[in-house]
């Protein structure tokens, strides 16, 4: 009855006059939180200093992007020797909300892949939460060790009093981490046909809510039958004899003991895996085995023998059967993690439930029960969880949104308390909730000590909280840097000392409450200025001073906002070339300083930077931003050699000379390269990969020193691109040798930038101008002034070309040389003779309406001669501008 009663009132108030008008300013003052958030605040920083990185790596020279599952950046030394490599939890973390704001933490870890130390390099939440997380090293030592490829995130304890802080950020770290358990290898969910060959009674399949990963299978009646689970991704880096496979491993109901397991799909030689079939039988030692004990089994120990004649097939299969189960104990052993905060949340539940009771019941009247009651918050609410509300809290919010995973309840609460004044005229928080008014209250009854203030402070004073939320809002939409826990004492509740400023005002208000009672709550509090501001005025309820006021305010920041953020639009955007961090650097071609965009969005990909730019704005900018950001890392992740998941990695790793399925996005781009290949008679070759990678150019980076003419003859009996074969029609590619190997990368920023336009294009009106660039390879939509550096002068314009619905490409020599040995090494490499290219030209540029075909011809014209290429672009009516060895400039456009 009550909460409907509530409901009703709640209905009737906000379609009557006065009460949606407060509603709609508290909603307006949100909004402008939030949007000037986005104006006046700098987005996070992802990429760490060199400086901040050498506090981990003392030995650290310079880093490269890491190309690997978890991306971020090596780091290196002097001599380029991988000595360790760095993540940052922005943007994954961006959205994840723990007192008001997100944090960015930087991760640093060994050459092994486990964590050697972290630090917080930036957060927006309060400035004592933060200095609280930052100088606890109890909390940061946890995270020392944990290995995220090998085992789940340990058991992290929070800082006490900035608990929420600390939750958001081991949230992020987890996330950022761990947030990826799909295997690209085998991505094929569990089928129903597959749960009946271990359950025969097998009649639907469902992911259990409790177990990640874990399907629970069940009969025509719902019964629970038991679970199936894969070995991936935890098998997937558990090679046999030429590749991984993946197994099913059906477990009993109660989730302890396993019943069967079997080989499903795998990467190994075909006849291998055909006798591993044949003979499943070795498997069956495992049936009947507790989890635990197949988590730490020894197989020679244990007497579990492979089949003959495909051994590492086979123990290959048991020992990725071993790594699954092993994480799931270890994921069970560490679930307790959680306990805490649900602890914490129920805790702040009770408190809730218990104010409202308080408010709304015959116990308000309750003398005894009010004092025992005041005496819980400040003890509970106060003291331990440390959850007040608070301008700052509600501040942090409306910028950055709310954290549902870590303050659910708080959530309710907030919610509750500005609400319901709406509808019953009854303030929950400040009378029922509120420790620091609690402490007020008992500090209070001491008649003795009692003044009576004159009636022009009494008067003027009482104004005061309201100046306070007026100067606290503006200083969050103008100032976002300004701490607004220093306008209230609630930080000290639970950071003491750690938050002065806030110590200071709670022990003034405090010894002000011994002579005048509640002298905070009616001279200097915001937050409960806030909540009579949207208190109701009963039956007879009207608009008061307070309310236009407010209005007013709100209205007026709107309007700066709009009026700043138009007059900014004008400003001329940096080139490409300063937020460059390629791993192996290319020649830009890069957007002229006189041009300027409405719209900028930027990010990292490909070892390099890329950047979209639009002339006008537009509807659904984060919707499409989103897609554009997927699509370039869609392509990264599932085409590119760099990547040990992709595709194109699957196919190099494999051994077999059969024919294999193969994406039709794979065989355009290979259709495409062998193209190339012909119009350079064979200089241009993808699958020179192999001694690309013997020169450092790889993903196994920089060699001590040059391969020897032996291990370069044996390297190029891989190399050809005749020993590649493609069946369009058939959808399979095939190597005519095992160690063979492909390298797209000569294609993918162009053919990225080509899908990426599609999309814009498609959701776009069609006299949309717009320019991607991905690592200096460039797609217009729309007329755009652009510039070729000078390789002689990097930093000056070599030649201003104009784009009109076209692409250019550049590639060189000038920017990605290393020193190997006693040479300076390019990594154009000659698939004849397996050594760096002699190239006639120092860089080339080519314009075309496809920026996939500039990409590829810029780097194939790189391999054959001046007058071929002059030829070359004639035949193929491409514009090139070219630079040679002696410094000659050649233009061939129109």
């Amino acid at each position: 009855p009550f909460v409907m009663k509530q409901l009703r009132s709640l209905k009737s108030g906000v379609t009557s006059g006065p009460r949606w008008i407060r509603l709609a300013i508290l909603i307006a003052a949100g909004w402008t939180l939030h949007w000037s958030s986005r104006e006046f605040s700098p987005a996070i920083e992802s990429t760490p200093s060199l400086e901040v990185l050498r506090k981990f790596f003392p030995e650290g020279h310079h880093v490269r992007q890491n190309d690997g599952p978890l991306g971020g950046f090596e780091v290196r030394s002097k001599l380029d020797n991988f000595i360790g490599s760095v993540v940052v939890t922005s943007p994954e973390s961006d959205d994840l909300v723990g007192y008001s704001g997100p944090s960015n933490t930087l991760i640093a870890f060994n050459a092994d892949g486990a964590i050697i130390g972290t630090k917080l390099l930036e957060s927006r939440e309060t400035e004592a939460h933060v200095d609280a997380v930052r100088s606890s090293p109890v909390f940061w030592k946890q995270l020392i060790g944990w290995n995220p490829a090998r085992s789940p995130l340990p058991n992290i304890e929070g800082v006490a009093g900035s608990t929420l802080t600390s939750q958001a950020i081991v949230e992020g770290i987890e996330r950022r981490l761990t947030g990826n358990k799909q295997s690209r290898r085998f991505p094929q969910p569990i089928e129903l046909s597959e749960a009946k060959l271990y359950f025969t009674d097998a009649a639907a399949i469902e992911l259990d809510r409790f177990h990640s990963e874990w399907y629970r299978i069940l009969d025509n009646k719902k019964n629970h039958l038991g679970y199936l689970l894969r070995s991936s991704p935890d098998s997937d880096n558990v090679r046999g004899y030429q590749g991984p496979s993946e197994s099913l491993i059906a477990i009993d109901k109660t989730g302890t003991k396993l019943l069967s397991v079997g080989l499903r799909s795998s990467f190994d030689t075909p006849d291998y895996v055909d006798r591993v079939k044949n003979e499943e039988r070795f498997l069956e030692t495992l049936n009947g085995r507790e989890l635990d004990s197949i988590a730490t089994i020894d197989f020679q120990k244990e007497g579990i023998e492979g089949v003959s004649g495909a051994t590492q097939t086979s123990y290959a299969l048991v020992e990725g059967i071993r790594r699954r189960i092993e994480r799931e104990t270890k994921i069970a052993a560490t679930s307790a993690k959680g306990r805490h905060r649900i602890l914490h949340q129920l805790t702040l539940l009770a408190i809730f439930i218990g104010g409202l009771a308080t408010s709304f019941t015959s116990l308000r009247s309750n003398r005894q029960w009010r004092w025992v009651w005041q005496l819980a918050l400040i003890a509970i609410l106060g003291l331990w969880l440390g959850d007040l509300i608070s301008i700052g809290l509600l501040a942090g919010w409306s910028r950055h949104g709310i954290s549902l995973n870590t303050a659910p309840i708080l959530l309710i609460v907030v919610a509750t308390a500005l609400l319901l004044p709406m509808t019953s005229r009854k303030n929950l928080y400040c009378q029922h909730l509120c420790p620091h008014g609690a402490l007020q209250d008992w500090l209070g009854r001491f008649p003795s000590l009692h003044i009576r203030l004159p009636e022009t402070i009494r008067r003027y004073g009482s104004r005061g909280p309201q100046l306070l939320l007026a100067i606290g809002f503006l200083l969050a939409v103008f100032v976002p840097s300004f701490n607004l826990a220093n306008l209230e004492p609630f930080d000290s509740w639970i950071l003491g000392t750690g938050a002065l400023i806030s110590l200071v005002i709670a022990i003034v208000g405090l010894i002000a409450s011994l002579f005048v009672p509640q002298a905070y709550c009616r001279f200097g509090c915001p937050t409960g200025a806030l909540l009579k501001l949207v208190a109701s005025g009963g039956d007879r309820d009207r608009l008061l001073a307070r309310d236009w006021s407010a209005l007013v305010l709100v209205g007026v920041s709107m309007f700066a906002i709009y009026i700043m953020q138009a007059s900014s639009n004008g400003l001329a955007i940096d080139s490409t070339e300063n937020s460059k961090t390629a791993s192996t650097p290319s020649p830009v071609t890069r957007l002229l300083e006189s041009e300027t965009s409405k719209i900028e969005w930027h990010g990292t990909g490909f070892g390099t930077t890329w950047s979209i730019r639009f002339r006008k704005s537009f509807e659904g900018e984060s919707e499409l931003q989103q897609s554009a950001e997927a699509e370039l890392k869609r392509i990264e992740t599932s085409l590119s050699h760099w990547h040990p998941d992709s595709e194109t990695s699957q196919f190099n790793q494999s051994q077999t000379t059969l024919e294999m399925d193969a994406s039709d996005e794979l065989l355009a781009l290979i259709s495409k390269a062998e193209r190339l290949s012909e119009m350079t008679r064979g200089a241009y070759d993808i699958t020179v990969g192999p001694l690309v990678n013997a020169w450092g150019f790889g993903p196994s980076g920089k060699p001590t020193k040059a391969p020897s003419d032996e291990e370069l003859e044996k390297l190029l009996a891989s190399v050809g691109g005749r020993k590649l074969q493609i069946d369009r029609k058939a959808g399979t590619i095939r190597k005519l040798h095992p160690d063979l190997q492909i390298d797209l990368g000569s294609l993918l920023q162009g053919y990225a930038a080509d899908q990426v336009a599609s999309i814009l294009k498609k959701r776009l009106p069609s006299d949309a101008e717009f320019l991607i660039d991905v690592g200096g390879e460039l797609l217009a939509s729309g007329k755009w002034s652009i510039g070729i550096e000078n390789p002689e002068k990097p930093s000056a314009i070599l030649q201003q070309i104009e784009l009109k619905d076209e692409a250019i490409a550049t590639s060189g020599l000038y920017r990605s040389k290393q020193k190997i040995g006693d040479r300076m090494v390019h990594h154009f490499i000659s698939p004849t003779t397996g050594r760096p290219y002699e190239s006639e030209l120092t860089l080339c540029s080519i314009r075309s309406k496809t920026c996939m075909e500039a990409d590829g011809l810029a780097t194939a014209c790189m391999l054959i001669p001046i007058s071929k290429l002059k030829e070359l672009a004639n035949q193929e009516s491409f514009d090139f501008w070219a630079v040679d060895s002696k410094g000659l400039f050649f233009d061939k456009s129109r």
